[in-house]
């Protein structure tokens, strides 16, 4: 390898290093544009699609999950208990990095809003989980005008109201980014 090969990937490597600090300085700090909804639900306009960009150009279970526990304790987490903070924060946002199994290829961002609903779909099962297991005790006897007798169904109708917006945001803001994104450098 020449000595201008191993400039590029060095180059290559501070691109990607930077963009990775940069993405997640701003989805943990960007909360100018959110909407709460219920006790601690919140939809997200935009900030949570730089995480899931990066998150699209390499597997990052790791960036999630750092981004996760920095979000609990940096950003206003809410938690009852260790496992919460571990389940709704850290395993969560982990699960956001199966995004990540759709790596752009070349430039080639065509699938950007699907690995937008993996990501999304992989932070609903971490927080139903949580919910049936965790927060099954805080249940109320009655949500959205409906008796709660089922943890189960409790949590897929608590945790629905905002992951089904959040997710229908990311996938329009990610194909929205399809086109632009393909002009980026490529960091492979």
């Amino acid at each position: 390898m020449g000595r201008s090969e191993a400039h590029r990937i060095e180059e290559a490597d501070q691109y990607t290093q930077c963009k990775t600090g940069h993405n997640l300085q701003r989805s943990v700090t960007d909360h100018l544009f959110q909407v709460h909804i219920l006790q601690e639900g919140i939809v997200f306009l935009g900030h949570f699609d730089p995480l899931l960009q990066h998150l699209v150009q390499h597997l990052g279970l790791l960036a999630g999950l750092a981004f996760g526990t920095l979000k609990y304790f940096f950003a206003e987490g809410f938690a009852v208990s260790w496992a919460s903070i571990v389940f709704d924060y850290s395993i969560a946002y982990a699960a956001v990095g199966l995004a990540g199994l759709l790596r752009a290829r070349n430039n080639d961002y065509s699938k950007l809003p699907l690995a937008a609903l993996i990501g999304c779909v992989g932070r609903f099962v971490i927080h139903f989980i949580s919910g049936v297991t965790v927060y099954a005790q805080y249940m109320p006897e009655e949500f959205m005008g409906m008796t709660m007798t089922s943890p189960v169904f409790y949590s897929v109708l608590y945790n629905g109201t905002y992951m089904l917006p959040n997710t229908i945001l990311a996938i329009v803001i990610c194909a929205l980014l399809m086109k632009p994104a393909a002009k980026l450098p490529s960091a492979e």
